[in-house]
């Protein structure tokens, strides 16, 4: 992980609570504050360790993200504060500030204990082009196992885009082998060599 990467990302944990709020991203200045971030209650984490363990990789995972869009968009936005939503039934939610109203309902993006498309993170988009999510699911075997972010390219870049698509309603761009449509590489070995590549 990049040192000054960490510095893009401020973290606050807290407890989930019943009330709930509208939450809102808005790009401040650059920086995209009042991203919720829940956890699943289901998550297999029945130690304060693999609690802990679980919030770990989530942050490493949203500072990845932060450092990608950071270099996506030429240093013009970054991820900023992020509210990590615990389920009240862990031990380390004790410790956290309770005192926000974000929920598991507000969440932008939901860490799942299993994802409905596999290990990958996936947006909701339910509209047309140009149409924001409703919210990013990431597994949390995604955001714990290095084997498995191997297999999709860099985890901020894999994050990066699934913002996109939440955020701005950006379409797939991968394709899919064997439905038939033309779709973009996805490894630099699969270009031409006469073509040049361009890399952020």
């Amino acid at each position: 992980m990049l040192p000054y990467a960490k510095a893009f990302l401020s973290l606050v944990v807290l407890l989930q609570v019943l009330t709930r709020a509208e939450a809102e991203v808005a790009l401040v200045n650059n920086v995209y504050e009042g991203l919720v971030v829940a956890l699943d209650p289901k998550l297999p984490a029945s130690t304060e360790a693999d609690q802990q363990t679980i919030i770990d990789s989530v942050q490493d995972l949203l500072t990845k993200a932060s450092a990608a869009i950071h270099a996506a968009t030429d240093t013009r936005a970054r991820l900023g504060q992020v509210t990590i939503v615990l389920p009240r039934s862990w031990a380390v939610a004790a410790d956290a500030d309770a005192s926000g109203r974000e929920s598991w309902s507000d969440a932008q993006v939901r860490v799942v204990a299993e994802g409905r498309f596999g290990n990958v993170p996936r947006a909701e988009q339910g509209g047309r082009c140009g149409v924001p999510g409703s919210r990013v699911e990431v597994p949390v075997q995604f955001a714990q196992d290095l084997t498995i972010q191997a297999r999709y390219g860099s985890a901020g870049k894999v994050m990066a885009q699934e913002w996109l698509k939440y955020r701005y309603g950006v379409f797939e761009e991968h394709g899919y082998p064997g439905d038939g449509r033309p779709h973009v590489p996805r490894r630099a070995e699969q270009y031409d060599a006469g073509h040049r590549l361009h890399r952020p």
